[in-house]
Protein backbone atom coordinates (compact mmCIF):
# COMPACT_ATOMS: atom_id res chain seq x y z
CA UNK A 1 0.00 0.00 0.00
CA UNK A 2 2.90 2.28 0.48
CA UNK A 3 4.67 1.76 -2.66
CA UNK A 4 1.06 2.64 -4.32
CA UNK A 5 0.48 5.54 -1.97
CA UNK A 6 3.90 6.91 -3.77
CA UNK A 7 3.23 6.46 -7.14
CA UNK A 8 -0.22 8.61 -6.41
CA UNK A 9 1.98 11.38 -4.71
CA UNK A 10 4.41 11.47 -7.27
CA UNK A 11 1.90 11.17 -10.29
CA UNK A 12 0.22 14.45 -8.67
CA UNK A 13 3.64 16.02 -8.17
CA UNK A 14 4.06 15.56 -11.96
CA UNK A 15 1.09 16.61 -12.97
CA UNK A 16 1.16 20.14 -10.43
CA UNK A 17 4.29 20.89 -12.29
CA UNK A 18 2.99 19.91 -15.97
CA UNK A 19 0.34 22.79 -15.19
CA UNK A 20 2.38 25.36 -13.42
CA UNK A 21 5.22 24.81 -16.46
CA UNK A 22 2.07 25.08 -19.26
CA UNK A 23 0.99 28.05 -17.63
CA UNK A 24 4.30 29.84 -16.93
CA UNK A 25 5.06 29.08 -20.34
CA UNK A 26 2.45 30.54 -22.30
CA UNK A 27 2.65 33.37 -20.09
CA UNK A 28 6.17 34.06 -21.42
CA UNK A 29 5.31 32.97 -25.17
CA UNK A 30 2.98 35.72 -24.86
CA UNK A 31 5.93 38.48 -23.12
CA UNK A 32 3.66 38.88 -20.16
CA UNK A 33 0.93 40.38 -22.53
CA UNK A 34 -1.65 37.32 -21.96
CA UNK A 35 -3.39 36.99 -18.41
CA UNK A 36 -2.38 34.54 -15.80
CA UNK A 37 -5.95 33.31 -15.79
CA UNK A 38 -6.20 32.70 -19.50
CA UNK A 39 -2.67 31.04 -19.81
CA UNK A 40 -3.74 28.58 -17.00
CA UNK A 41 -7.11 27.90 -19.05
CA UNK A 42 -5.28 27.72 -22.01
CA UNK A 43 -3.07 24.97 -20.07
CA UNK A 44 -5.93 22.83 -18.68
CA UNK A 45 -7.38 22.44 -21.94
CA UNK A 46 -3.92 21.31 -23.45
CA UNK A 47 -3.61 19.17 -20.94
CA UNK A 48 -7.35 17.57 -21.19
CA UNK A 49 -7.64 17.42 -24.99
CA UNK A 50 -10.55 19.04 -24.71
CA UNK A 51 -9.68 21.53 -27.53
CA UNK A 52 -12.06 24.28 -27.65
CA UNK A 53 -10.39 27.33 -29.24
CA UNK A 54 -7.33 29.05 -28.55
CA UNK A 55 -7.83 31.54 -25.08
CA UNK A 56 -4.53 32.95 -26.63
CA UNK A 57 -3.46 33.55 -30.06
CA UNK A 58 -0.80 30.89 -29.77
CA UNK A 59 -0.49 30.94 -33.71
CA UNK A 60 0.77 34.31 -34.15
CA UNK A 61 3.14 34.42 -31.33
CA UNK A 62 7.12 32.97 -32.53
CA UNK A 63 7.26 29.67 -30.62
CA UNK A 64 3.87 29.18 -29.44
CA UNK A 65 2.90 26.19 -31.64
CA UNK A 66 6.32 24.42 -30.76
CA UNK A 67 6.12 25.32 -27.03
CA UNK A 68 2.08 23.56 -26.55
CA UNK A 69 3.47 20.56 -28.67
CA UNK A 70 5.98 20.07 -26.19
CA UNK A 71 3.20 20.61 -23.56
CA UNK A 72 0.87 17.97 -25.43
CA UNK A 73 3.67 15.47 -25.51
CA UNK A 74 4.95 16.23 -21.66
CA UNK A 75 1.52 17.19 -19.55
CA UNK A 76 -0.76 14.73 -21.53
CA UNK A 77 1.51 11.62 -20.49
CA UNK A 78 1.76 13.44 -17.05
CA UNK A 79 -2.28 13.55 -17.01
CA UNK A 80 -2.86 9.91 -18.03
CA UNK A 81 -0.19 8.45 -15.39
CA UNK A 82 -1.59 10.70 -12.91
CA UNK A 83 -5.72 9.44 -13.44
CA UNK A 84 -4.38 5.50 -14.32
CA UNK A 85 -2.49 5.38 -10.76
CA UNK A 86 -5.07 6.95 -9.12
CA UNK A 87 -7.86 4.64 -10.77
CA UNK A 88 -5.61 1.70 -9.91
CA UNK A 89 -5.51 3.18 -6.06
CA UNK A 90 -9.25 3.55 -5.80
CA UNK A 91 -9.59 -0.23 -7.70
CA UNK A 92 -7.36 -1.92 -5.75
CA UNK A 93 -9.15 -0.71 -2.17
CA UNK A 94 -6.40 1.56 -0.84
CA UNK A 95 -8.42 4.68 -1.16
CA UNK A 96 -10.95 2.86 1.14
CA UNK A 97 -8.49 1.92 3.41
CA UNK A 98 -7.18 5.13 3.83
CA UNK A 99 -10.29 6.65 4.95
CA UNK A 100 -11.29 3.97 7.12
CA UNK A 101 -8.19 4.12 9.03
CA UNK A 102 -9.22 8.03 9.59
CA UNK A 103 -12.15 7.05 10.69
CA UNK A 104 -10.63 4.99 13.27
CA UNK A 105 -8.12 6.95 14.28
CA UNK A 106 -11.39 9.56 14.78
CA UNK A 107 -12.99 7.14 17.17
CA UNK A 108 -9.87 6.58 19.25
CA UNK A 109 -9.14 9.93 19.48
CA UNK A 110 -12.23 9.70 21.94
CA UNK A 111 -11.55 7.11 23.41
CA UNK A 112 -10.48 6.66 27.34
CA UNK A 113 -9.61 4.24 30.05
CA UNK A 114 -9.49 1.91 27.35
CA UNK A 115 -7.18 -1.08 26.96
CA UNK A 116 -5.17 -1.20 23.77
CA UNK A 117 -3.84 -4.59 22.53
CA UNK A 118 -0.32 -4.86 20.23
CA UNK A 119 -0.50 -7.90 18.35
CA UNK A 120 -3.87 -9.79 17.57
CA UNK A 121 -2.14 -13.12 16.22
CA UNK A 122 -2.86 -16.53 17.98
CA UNK A 123 -2.43 -14.78 21.00
CA UNK A 124 -3.87 -11.52 21.10
CA UNK A 125 -7.08 -12.36 19.40
CA UNK A 126 -8.10 -14.41 22.32
CA UNK A 127 -7.17 -11.30 24.17
CA UNK A 128 -9.44 -9.19 22.30
CA UNK A 129 -12.31 -11.14 22.70
CA UNK A 130 -12.00 -11.57 26.59
CA UNK A 131 -12.00 -7.85 26.70
CA UNK A 132 -14.74 -7.04 23.95
CA UNK A 133 -17.32 -9.96 26.12
CA UNK A 134 -16.31 -8.12 29.43
CA UNK A 135 -18.09 -4.74 27.85
CA UNK A 136 -14.36 -3.50 28.23
CA UNK A 137 -13.11 -0.75 25.74
CA UNK A 138 -10.35 -1.72 23.32
CA UNK A 139 -8.21 -0.66 20.43
CA UNK A 140 -6.22 -3.81 18.04
CA UNK A 141 -2.99 -2.40 16.99
CA UNK A 142 -1.87 -5.05 13.95
CA UNK A 143 0.43 -4.69 10.59
CA UNK A 144 -2.11 -7.26 9.31
CA UNK A 145 -5.44 -6.15 8.49
CA UNK A 146 -6.58 -9.51 8.12
CA UNK A 147 -5.81 -10.10 11.69
CA UNK A 148 -8.12 -7.97 12.81
CA UNK A 149 -11.07 -8.12 9.84
CA UNK A 150 -10.83 -12.03 11.13
CA UNK A 151 -11.68 -11.06 14.97
CA UNK A 152 -14.65 -8.19 13.52
CA UNK A 153 -16.35 -11.08 11.68
CA UNK A 154 -15.87 -13.90 14.57
CA UNK A 155 -17.52 -10.76 17.26
CA UNK A 156 -19.51 -9.64 14.74
CA UNK A 157 -19.04 -6.21 16.12
CA UNK A 158 -16.96 -3.61 14.70
CA UNK A 159 -14.28 -3.02 17.15
CA UNK A 160 -11.63 -0.18 16.77
CA UNK A 161 -8.48 -0.90 15.70
CA UNK A 162 -5.15 0.78 13.93
CA UNK A 163 -3.01 -0.62 11.06
CA UNK A 164 0.43 0.00 11.52
CA UNK A 165 3.56 -1.21 13.94
CA UNK A 166 3.13 -1.56 17.08
CA UNK A 167 6.40 -0.18 18.35
CA UNK A 168 5.75 3.02 15.96
CA UNK A 169 5.22 5.63 18.63
CA UNK A 170 3.09 8.04 16.11
CA UNK A 171 0.86 4.24 16.15
CA UNK A 172 0.77 3.95 19.52
CA UNK A 173 -0.44 7.47 19.92
CA UNK A 174 -3.04 7.17 17.01
CA UNK A 175 -4.38 4.33 19.59
CA UNK A 176 -4.91 6.52 22.19
CA UNK A 177 -1.83 5.37 24.35
CA UNK A 178 -1.43 8.66 26.10
CA UNK A 179 -4.74 7.69 27.90
CA UNK A 180 -5.30 4.29 27.84
CA UNK A 181 -5.53 2.36 31.35
CA UNK A 182 -3.76 -0.74 30.26
CA UNK A 183 -1.98 -2.46 27.32
CA UNK A 184 -1.46 -5.85 26.07
CA UNK A 185 1.60 -6.55 24.28
CA UNK A 186 1.39 -10.12 22.42
CA UNK A 187 4.08 -9.48 19.30
CA UNK A 188 5.37 -12.26 17.76
CA UNK A 189 8.94 -11.70 19.33
CA UNK A 190 10.09 -10.76 22.46
CA UNK A 191 12.10 -8.14 21.00
CA UNK A 192 9.37 -6.59 19.13
CA UNK A 193 7.42 -6.42 22.95
CA UNK A 194 9.89 -4.85 24.77
CA UNK A 195 10.46 -2.15 22.56
CA UNK A 196 6.40 -1.43 22.11
CA UNK A 197 6.80 -1.51 26.07
CA UNK A 198 9.75 1.08 26.13
CA UNK A 199 7.84 3.38 23.39
CA UNK A 200 4.32 3.15 25.84
CA UNK A 201 6.03 3.71 28.65
CA UNK A 202 7.63 6.91 27.16
CA UNK A 203 4.26 8.19 26.23
CA UNK A 204 2.15 7.07 29.56
CA UNK A 205 4.34 6.51 32.24
CA UNK A 206 1.31 5.69 34.30
CA UNK A 207 -0.10 2.59 31.78
CA UNK A 208 -0.42 -0.46 33.25
CA UNK A 209 1.07 -3.26 30.78
CA UNK A 210 1.04 -6.86 30.59
CA UNK A 211 3.48 -8.36 28.42
CA UNK A 212 3.78 -11.90 26.85
CA UNK A 213 7.05 -13.30 26.87
CA UNK A 214 8.73 -16.39 24.86
CA UNK A 215 10.13 -18.08 28.26
CA UNK A 216 10.32 -17.05 31.37
CA UNK A 217 13.79 -16.38 31.37
CA UNK A 218 13.37 -12.97 29.68
CA UNK A 219 10.80 -11.77 32.28
CA UNK A 220 13.12 -9.95 33.97
CA UNK A 221 14.56 -7.71 30.96
CA UNK A 222 10.68 -6.87 30.70
CA UNK A 223 10.72 -6.03 34.08
CA UNK A 224 13.19 -3.67 33.79
CA UNK A 225 11.84 -1.55 31.63
CA UNK A 226 8.36 -1.05 33.42
CA UNK A 227 6.63 -3.81 31.95
CA UNK A 228 3.82 -4.66 35.42
CA UNK A 229 3.25 -8.17 34.49
CA UNK A 230 4.88 -11.26 32.16
CA UNK A 231 2.97 -14.19 30.90
CA UNK A 232 4.79 -16.71 28.96
CA UNK A 233 2.14 -18.94 27.17
CA UNK A 234 4.34 -22.42 26.66
CA UNK A 235 4.73 -22.44 30.93
CA UNK A 236 0.87 -21.87 31.52
CA UNK A 237 0.04 -24.13 28.73
CA UNK A 238 2.46 -26.73 30.39
CA UNK A 239 0.80 -25.85 34.03
CA UNK A 240 -2.44 -26.19 32.62
CA UNK A 241 -1.88 -29.74 31.15
CA UNK A 242 -0.82 -30.85 34.47
CA UNK A 243 -3.90 -29.22 36.21
CA UNK A 244 -6.55 -30.49 33.76
CA UNK A 245 -4.92 -33.94 33.99
CA UNK A 246 -4.84 -34.31 38.07
CA UNK A 247 -7.75 -31.63 39.00
CA UNK A 248 -9.93 -31.40 36.14
CA UNK A 249 -13.15 -30.52 38.38
CA UNK A 250 -10.81 -27.48 39.81
CA UNK A 251 -9.66 -26.21 36.71
CA UNK A 252 -13.73 -26.01 35.36
CA UNK A 253 -14.60 -24.48 38.29
CA UNK A 254 -11.82 -21.83 38.78
CA UNK A 255 -12.26 -20.92 34.76
CA UNK A 256 -16.09 -20.14 35.21
CA UNK A 257 -15.67 -17.86 38.20
CA UNK A 258 -12.85 -15.69 35.95
CA UNK A 259 -14.49 -15.84 32.32
CA UNK A 260 -16.32 -12.68 31.65
CA UNK A 261 -18.78 -14.46 29.78
CA UNK A 262 -19.77 -16.68 32.83
CA UNK A 263 -21.82 -13.74 35.04
CA UNK A 264 -23.46 -15.83 37.46
CA UNK A 265 -20.54 -15.67 40.15
CA UNK A 266 -17.26 -14.50 39.64
CA UNK A 267 -13.73 -13.57 41.19
CA UNK A 268 -12.72 -9.92 41.00
CA UNK A 269 -9.83 -7.67 42.17
CA UNK A 270 -11.26 -5.08 44.41
CA UNK A 271 -8.55 -2.09 45.71
CA UNK A 272 -9.28 -0.22 48.39
CA UNK A 273 -8.38 3.95 48.07
CA UNK A 274 -7.24 5.76 50.75
CA UNK A 275 -10.82 7.92 50.30
CA UNK A 276 -12.68 4.64 51.06
CA UNK A 277 -14.70 4.46 53.99
CA UNK A 278 -12.98 1.05 54.42
CA UNK A 279 -9.71 2.19 54.60
CA UNK A 280 -8.39 1.13 57.77
CA UNK A 281 -11.27 -1.07 59.03
CA UNK A 282 -11.09 -4.67 59.96
CA UNK A 283 -13.49 -7.11 58.18
CA UNK A 284 -15.33 -7.21 61.17
CA UNK A 285 -15.76 -3.29 61.22
CA UNK A 286 -16.25 -3.48 57.60
CA UNK A 287 -19.67 -5.72 57.34
CA UNK A 288 -19.60 -6.46 54.14
CA UNK A 289 -22.35 -9.02 53.95
CA UNK A 290 -24.37 -5.92 55.60
CA UNK A 291 -23.37 -3.07 52.62
CA UNK A 292 -22.57 -4.94 49.39
CA UNK A 293 -24.59 -8.54 49.69
CA UNK A 294 -23.13 -12.18 49.71
CA UNK A 295 -19.40 -11.63 49.00
CA UNK A 296 -16.98 -14.21 50.25
CA UNK A 297 -13.26 -13.11 50.77
CA UNK A 298 -10.51 -15.40 49.49
CA UNK A 299 -7.39 -13.10 50.20
CA UNK A 300 -6.33 -10.20 50.68
CA UNK A 301 -3.12 -8.66 49.30
CA UNK A 302 -0.78 -6.52 51.83
CA UNK A 303 0.82 -3.22 49.68
CA UNK A 304 3.56 -3.54 51.76
CA UNK A 305 5.13 -6.57 50.45
CA UNK A 306 2.87 -8.10 47.98
CA UNK A 307 1.99 -10.89 49.43
CA UNK A 308 -1.67 -12.95 50.04
CA UNK A 309 -3.36 -13.43 53.36
CA UNK A 310 -5.82 -16.41 51.89
CA UNK A 311 -8.85 -17.11 53.92
CA UNK A 312 -8.82 -13.77 55.83
CA UNK A 313 -9.86 -13.87 59.35
CA UNK A 314 -12.51 -11.00 60.78
CA UNK A 315 -9.64 -9.01 62.33
CA UNK A 316 -7.49 -9.21 59.05
CA UNK A 317 -7.25 -5.30 58.34
CA UNK A 318 -8.07 -3.32 55.12
CA UNK A 319 -5.44 -0.70 54.39
CA UNK A 320 -5.62 1.45 51.73
CA UNK A 321 -4.26 0.40 48.89
CA UNK A 322 -5.07 -3.44 49.68
CA UNK A 323 -6.04 -5.59 46.86
CA UNK A 324 -8.80 -7.77 47.91
CA UNK A 325 -10.02 -10.99 45.94
CA UNK A 326 -13.71 -11.24 46.49
CA UNK A 327 -16.38 -13.83 45.19
CA UNK A 328 -19.73 -12.96 44.85
CA UNK A 329 -22.78 -12.02 42.02
CA UNK A 330 -21.83 -9.25 39.23
CA UNK A 331 -23.76 -6.77 41.54
CA UNK A 332 -22.46 -7.44 44.37
CA UNK A 333 -18.81 -6.97 43.04
CA UNK A 334 -19.92 -3.62 41.49
CA UNK A 335 -21.40 -2.45 44.74
CA UNK A 336 -18.07 -3.39 46.81
CA UNK A 337 -15.97 -1.89 44.26
CA UNK A 338 -17.86 1.23 44.43
CA UNK A 339 -17.69 1.63 48.20
CA UNK A 340 -13.57 0.45 47.83
CA UNK A 341 -13.29 4.00 45.80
Amino acid sequence: MEERRRRVYIATVLLGISFIFGTVGFFAVGHGEWSVEDCAYMTAITLTTVGYNETVPVSSAPGGRVFTIVLMMGGVAALLYFASTFMAFIVEGDLRTLLGSKRMEKITRNMKDHYVVCGVGRTGCHTVRMLYRANLQVVMVDRSKNHLKTIAEHEEAQLPYIVGDCTSEEILRDAGIERAKGLFCALDSDQANLYAVLTAKEINPDLRVVAKVSDSAAARKFKLVGTDEVVAPTELGGKRLFSQMTEPAAVYFLEQLTLPDKLDLMVREVKVTASSPLAGQTLAEADLRRQVGNVLILAIRQPQNGEFTYNPKPTSRLVSGASVMAMGAPEEIQRFRDLAG
